[in-house]
């Protein structure tokens, strides 16, 4: 079963869980589908996005910064170099300390996969 979220369903979660802010990529089909919510004591500044990642420059209430970016691989393998180009492209532009969260949609070990080809 497909959900998408509207934006005004968005901005009632945000509001529900005591968020001041929020970024929403919508998803496209089946994949992606990208949500940063934050807390008050952040200035959180949108530095660009698609349907695979969001990437936020974040000052905290104390002066120090990070990125951050909220990164969806493509879930389809002969896809997903176009998605490590795009967090290769986005790492060129980093200056200090930089957090990358979410599904790579990578397996490490073959122990954790379940079903499908070995």
């Amino acid at each position: 079963m497909e959900t998408k979220m509207t934006a005004n369903q968005m901005e009632h979660k945000r509001i529900q869980l005591g968020m001041e802010g929020v970024v929403n990529v919508a998803r496209v089909g089946l994949g992606g589908g990208l949500a940063l919510f934050w807390r008050s004591g952040w200035d959180v500044r949108l530095l660009s996005y698609s349907v695979g990642h969001i990437h936020v420059l974040i000052t905290e209430s104390n002066g120090s910064q990070f990125y951050l970016t909220v990164f969806y691989g493509h879930p389809e393998t002969q896809q997903r170099h176009h998605s490590w180009e795009r967090l290769r492209r986005l790492s060129y532009s980093i200056q200090g300390a930089w957090v990358v969260v979410r599904d790579f949609n990578e397996i490490l070990l073959s122990k954790d996969k379940r079903g499908g080809r070995e």
